[in-house]
């Protein structure tokens, strides 16, 4: 899967440096209202393959949907604290989704490498579009207390040094050269392409697409035609949900906010917690059948 995902990402850049920022900003959005979305909207099913016992399944289903109540509401009471608590599960989510079938030895400094590679990620794209960024945060928070290049130089550091600690102690598995290469291109991109679709690139070629192929396996055992189908067939009620919410945020807020962005990243922050705390359970779950 890899390869095919290196050849689409230099495709992406390719188009990049084509199409004006408009028509990127579109297909980003496409890609993320479609794939992005998709790719967080069977946790229903999920929860079904997690939870055997009937009252387990909906206590959690309960939980889920409280999970997301709760961080709407912490958005209206605090968006600053809310959109810091968003970044930090984001880069958890990320970094988890890259390494956790990568690592031999799992040990209670996981989050560490975690945390630090995903905000590795998300920092440099922000360092990289630091001007907007910073617009987007304002808007989206009321004021901008982040020192983006800051966090950005800390997060590398800790990166390396958490992952030359693993590499050290024989706790981790890796091709060290695509590694790298992933992290060179994935700068080339965020310098060249425009904020969305430079994040779209990531977002969808890098997380979304490994992601639903997990879930694939888990669900149906098979990375397939049929088991795509089964999946898109099983997830459509909630993403239609999805869609519909961003929708009713997209009525409330279209006079208050400057970019669309915006407003799927709190589609995005709503859904997030959830789901992330669900693929940290399963990959869990996978550890300990692996073990």
């Amino acid at each position: 899967m890899r390869n095919w995902l290196i050849v689409a990402t230099f495709f992406c850049l390719w188009l990049s440096t084509q199409l004006p920022e408009s028509i990127q900003n579109s297909l980003a959005y496409f890609l993320i209202l479609t794939f992005g979305v998709l790719h967080g909207a069977n946790d229903i099913q999920l929860i079904n393959k997690v939870k055997k016992d009937k009252q387990k399944k909906n206590n959690y289903l309960y939980m889920y949907v409280a999970a997301i109540v709760g961080v709407s509401l912490l958005f209206l009471v605090s968006a600053q604290w809310a959109f810091y608590f968003f970044l930090i599960i984001s880069a958890y989510h990320f970094g988890e989704q890259h390494f956790a079938q990568k690592i031999k030895v799992k040990s209670q400094f996981d989050w560490a490498l975690f945390v630090s590679y995903g905000s590795l990620i998300l920092f440099m794209l922000f360092y990289k579009k630091i001007n907007k960024v910073e617009m987007i945060i304002v808007e989206f928070t009321g004021n901008n207390t982040l020192n983006i290049e800051l966090i950005f130089w800390v997060s590398a550091g800790l990166f390396f040094g958490v992952i030359t600690a693993y590499a050290i102690l024989k706790k981790i598995q890796l091709n060290w050269f695509a590694e790298v290469l992933l992290l060179g291109v994935l700068y080339v991109v965020f310098e060249v392409a425009s904020l969305s679709w430079a994040f779209a690139i990531y977002f969808i070629f890098w997380h979304s697409f490994p992601s639903i192929k997990d879930q694939l396996y888990l669900l149906y055992g098979d990375y397939n035609k049929k088991t795509w189908l089964s999946y898109l067939k099983s997830s459509w009620l909630y993403y239609s949900i999805s869609i519909f919410g961003l929708l009713i945020l997209y009525l409330v807020f279209k006079e208050r906010t400057d970019y669309f962005i915006t407003l799927i990243l709190y589609l995005l922050a709503a859904i997030s917690f959830p789901h992330i705390v669900l693929m940290s359970k399963l990959e869990n779950l996978k550890a300990n059948s692996e073990s």
